[in-house]
């Protein structure tokens, strides 16, 4: 029997949430589903009959069945291949075989082969499961669902709770350090896990009914991780669900105290405007129907969807900070985060000879000599530029303690056009106020 080196180690997968779901990124597509699960002819474990390993196979996948309206698994009972990674890789088939005390509880035989996209939501592809065949090591002791009920069993593990990992973890959820969950990293023995609210919840997101929101706006693509415009704009919006869910109803929350009814289709959308800059989220509740799980109400909800910039607002403060060594203070207005990527200081003699140039947030400059200079401050992002200047007299205040206040801003043109991003620049540091 030819195998490649595990995919998965059940004993020491990587985990990073304690209390929430994770997905992996893959589904079992439409097209595949009910999941089909089969097992070797005359599967051997000790101590359990090849009737047992059916009916805990069968148990593992009832406990995903039962709790959720929209994933379900087949088991086809024993299937022959001449060698396991014959299975068709887009169903589950297991075999059992020593692997050593000390090696993994299961891993994948073979090669896993590249998954093609199935579906995009949310701005995240996922891609089309591919189980193939699953070995589970006999070195672990497996007992059933029954004889962990009855208080008999000592030192084995569920027979069942590994199966309904494996499914789990093929249809698309990622292990969690929960303990107690069928999705826990680290089976304990003498125990049937169950599926946890996460489990079922993540498995939800994947299989039950979805709901999620398509907004546009003026020069922004579709399917955006957010809508940047400057104000005034428009955003148009509507409702998004999977194959079989149909919504029936939809109110929005825009995030600056505008609301709307509607946009349950893209024929028939929402359309809200913007005028006054800040970062806004965006709240969809709806209620839907579909044709296997009950109806359904779901909150969408996207914090900090919405990103409307104005005209920059520069402001400065000039600081001396001893002799001809200057602090220019910057005390723009960059509140609405993203709207701003670039910021120069100028500063030219009385006569208008350039002195000095910088890009950084709050330069500490130092002046070549005594005399009358002009500071200019220019801010520029999504919505245009605009400049203030000052007039800085070295001779007048003292060696410390001088300071010139924010001057009148000459405004440039607003560029409709999206300028690089690089709101990080300027949060990087700490503007004073």
């Amino acid at each position: 029997m030819s195998r490649h080196i595990p995919l998965l180690a059940f004993a020491v997968l990587s985990t990073t949430h304690a209390l929430a779901y994770e997905h992996t990124g893959v589904v079992v597509a439409e097209e595949d589903r009910p999941l089909q699960v089969s097992v070797e002819v005359d599967p051997q474990v000790a101590g359990l009959s090849p009737g047992q390993v059916r009916a805990e196979i069968e148990a593992g996948l009832t406990l995903w069945s039962e709790p959720l309206c929209g994933f379900d698994a087949e088991f086809l009972g024993e299937v022959a291949y001449e060698d396991p990674t014959n299975a068709p890789d887009t169903h589950l088939h297991l075999v059992f075989e020593s692997l050593g005390s000390g090696g993994p509880f299961a891993f994948r035989l073979g090669a896993t082969p590249d998954p093609e996209p199935a579906f995009e939501r949310d701005g995240i592809v996922y891609r089309r499961a591919r189980p193939g065949a699953w070995v589970i090591n006999t070195d672990y002791r497996w007992t059933t669902t029954q004889a962990i009920e009855d208080g008999a069993c000592s030192g084995a593990y569920s027979l069942s709770g590994i199966v309904a990992f494996l499914v789990g973890y093929n249809s698309g959820l990622a292990p969690q350090v929960q303990s107690g969950s069928v999705m826990s990293a680290q089976p304990r023995m003498c125990q049937v896990p169950g599926p946890s609210a996460d489990d079922l919840a993540g498995m939800d997101a994947l299989y039950g009914p979805w709901i999620g929101i398509a907004c546009t706006a003026p020069d922004v693509e579709p399917g955006q991780q957010e809508i940047p415009g400057v104000v005034p704009f428009d955003i148009t919006c509507h409702v998004v669900a999977d194959g079989e869910t149909v919504v029936t109803e939809a109110s929005w929350s825009f995030g600056d105290g505008g609301d709307a009814d509607g946009g349950l289709s893209g024929d028939d959308p929402v359309v809200h405007t913007y005028t006054v800059d800040d970062n806004y989220t965006l709240r969809v509740n709806a209620a839907a129907e579909h044709p296997v799980c009950p109806p359904i109400t779901r909150r969408v909800e996207r914090i900090n969807y919405i990103r409307a910039c104005d005209t920059p607002r520069p402001a400065m403060r000039l600081e001396r900070e001893s002799g001809l060594r200057f602090r220019l203070v910057n005390q723009s207005d960059v509140r609405t985060y993203g709207c701003h990527d670039d910021v120069r200081w100028a500063i030219y003699t009385e006569d208008g000879a350039p002195v000095l140039e910088e890009t950084s947030w709050e330069p500490l400059v130092e002046l070549p000599e005594d005399g009358v200079y002009r500071v200019e401050l220019t801010l520029s992002g999504l919505a245009g530029e605009a400049t203030v200047d000052e007039l800085l007299d070295t001779k007048k205040g003292g060696v410390r303690g001088y300071n010139v206040g924010t001057g009148c801003s000459s405004v440039g043109l607003a560029s409709g056009a999206a300028l690089p991003l690089l709101g990080l620049l300027l949060l990087a540091r700490r503007r004073r106020r």
